[in-house]
C-alpha cells in the first residue's frame, strides 16, 4: 500500500504545483513566450512523473531505468525551480490578508530567481559530463621512504546506468586516467545502480586501466542487488555475476581483504571493505574492518578504501587507535550540486566532499563521483578524477 501510495501523492503535490504555475505564474505574465514556456514546463513536470511511475524504479530492466531517469530528471529540473517559485509568489500574496497591495517586486524577483536555478539545473545535464581532475599533495612522515611521491588516482560511483549503453565518457575517463601516469588506481564503489548487467557494455574501456602497482576496487551499497525487486536467489545471482565481469575488468576487488603495495624494502598495506554503512544513513552492512585487516593498531602505513565515508567518522577519526593514515571514500556525490563551495550534502554528511583530517594527521578524501543517481544532473560538483600524491615532506 505505501509503495503505491507514495508516488501517487507525489504526482498530486506535482500536478498542484503545475496547476498554480500555469493559474497564478503563466496566466499573469504579459509576454505571451513566456507564458507558453511556463505553461509547457509545467506540463513536462507531471508527465515526467508519470511516465517515472509507468516504468517503475525498483522493477524495470536496465535499459527502462535509464528511460525512467530521464523522465524523472525532467520533472525534476523543472519543479525544484517551480517550488521556489510558488513559495515565493504565495509569500508575495500575503499582504492581501489585511488587504494591502501584493508585492509584485518579490513575485518578479521570484521568477528571476527561479529562471536562473532552471538554467543551472538544465545545464547540469551537460556538465555532468564535464570531467575534473582534483589535484591534492599530502604531507605525512609516516609515509615509507620508498613511496615518497606515490600518485594515487580515485575514482568512485560510476553509476553506470547513469549513461545508457554509451561507452564514450567512460572510456574519456580512462584515457584521462592513464595520462596521469599514476602508480596505483582505486576505484571506491557503486559501479551499476541496481543491476549487474548495468556493467557489461563498460568492461572493454575498464579493461584499458593501467597502473604500475595495481588497478583495485570495493563494492558500494548500490552493488549488492539491493534496489530492485527480485528473490534471494536472483538477488544472489546478480552479486555473481557483478563479481564475474568484474574479473574481466583491469580492477582487483577487494572485499574485505588487503593487498600489499611494495617498493623493496618497504609496504603499504591496501584495505578494502565491502559495503559498511554507519551513522544516519544506514544501509545494508557487509563488511568488516576488522576482517579486512584484523590489527589496525600496528604501525603498518595503511591505505583504506571504504565506500561510505562514516565509517572514517565513527570508527577512526573517533579512534585514536585505529593508524589508518590515509581512507578513500565515495557514496555522497556531494549531492550532485556544489555551489561556490557549498553543497546541500553538507548538510546530511559530516564529510560530504574533498579532503578531512583528524589532530594527529589520519586522513580521509571523499570524491564527489563519476555518474548519478536519480536526475541525470551535476550543477556544480563535477564527476572528479582525484590525483592524491603522497610525500614525507613539503
Amino acid at each position: 500500500m505505501h509503495t503505491v501510495a507514495a508516488p501517487v501523492i507525489i504526482l498530486g503535490v506535482i500536478a498542484l504545483i503545475a496547476f498554480y504555475m500555469i493559474r497564478f505564474v503563466a496566466m499573469k505574465q504579459k509576454s505571451l513566450l513566456l507564458r507558453v514556456v511556463l505553461t509547457a514546463l509545467s506540463v513536462v513536470a507531471v508527465a515526467g512523473w508519470i511516465v517515472t511511475m509507468a516504468i517503475g524504479i525498483k522493477t524495470s530492466s536496465s535499459s527502462g531505468y535509464y528511460i525512467a531517469s530521464i523522465a524523472f530528471t525532467c520533472t525534476y529540473v523543472v519543479i525544484v525551480p517551480f517550488i521556489f517559485i510558488t513559495m515565493v509568489s504565495l509569500i508575495s500574496k500575503l499582504p492581501r490578508l489585511w488587504k494591502s497591495k501584493p508585492l509584485n517586486w518579490l513575485d518578479k524577483a521570484g521568477l528571476a530567481v527561479g529562471g536562473l536555478i532552471l538554467i543551472l539545473m538544465f545545464a547540469g545535464c551537460f556538465t555532468r559530463k564535464s570531467l575534473s581532475v582534483s589535484n591534492h599533495e599530502i604531507i605525512d612522515e609516516a609515509l615509507p621512504a620508498e613511496f615518497d611521491g606515490l600518485r594515487i588516482a580515485q575514482i568512485s560511483d560510476m553509476h553506470l546506468e547513469s549513461f545508457g549503453t554509451d561507452t564514450v565518457f567512460i572510456s574519456r575517463m580512462v584515457n584521462r586516467i592513464n595520462e596521469l601516469k599514476p602508480d596505483v588506481i582505486v576505484f571506491t564503489g557503486d559501479i551499476v545502480s541496481r543491476r549487474a548487467d548495468e556493467m557489461k557494455p563498460f568492461v572493454g574501456p575498464l579493461s584499458r586501466l593501467r597502473a604500475p602497482l595495481g588497478v583495485y576496487a570495493i563494492l558500494g551499497n548500490h552493488d549488492y542487488a539491493d534496489y530492485v525487486e527480485m528473490t534471494d536467489e536472483e538477488r544472489l545471482a546478480d552479486r555473481q555475476q557483478l563479481r564475474q565481469l568484474y574479473s574481466r575488468t583491469a580492477f582487483t576487488l577487494l572485499r574485505d581483504s588487503t593487498v600489499y603495495l611494495t617498493s623493496i624494502p618497504d609496504t603499504i598495506a591496501l584495505i578494502g571493505t565491502e559495503n559498511i554503512s554507519t551513522g544516519r544513513h544506514r544501509f545494508n552492512t557487509y563488511g568488516s574492518l576488522r576482517k579486512a585487516y584484523p590489527n589496525i593498531g600496528d604501525n603498518t602505513y595503511k591505505i583504506l578504501l571504504t565506500h561510505d565515508p562514516a565509517l572514517w567518522v565513527d570508527s577512526i577519526a573517533a579512534n585514536a587507535d585505529a593508524k589508518i593514515n590515509l581512507t578513500l571514500s565515495g557514496h555522497t556525490h556531494a549531492m550532485q550540486c556544489r555551489i561556490l563551495g557549498w553543497t546541500p550534502a553538507s548538510l546530511s554528511f559530516k564529510t560530504p566532499a574533498g579532503l578531512y583530517s583528524t589532530d594527529d594527521g589520519r586522513r580521509l578524501y571523499v570524491n564527489v563521483g563519476i555518474g548519478t543517481v536519480g536526475p541525470l544532473t551535476r550543477v556544480g560538483a563535477n564527476p572528479e578524477i582525484t590525483l592524491l600524491t603522497l610525500k614525507r615532506k613539503p
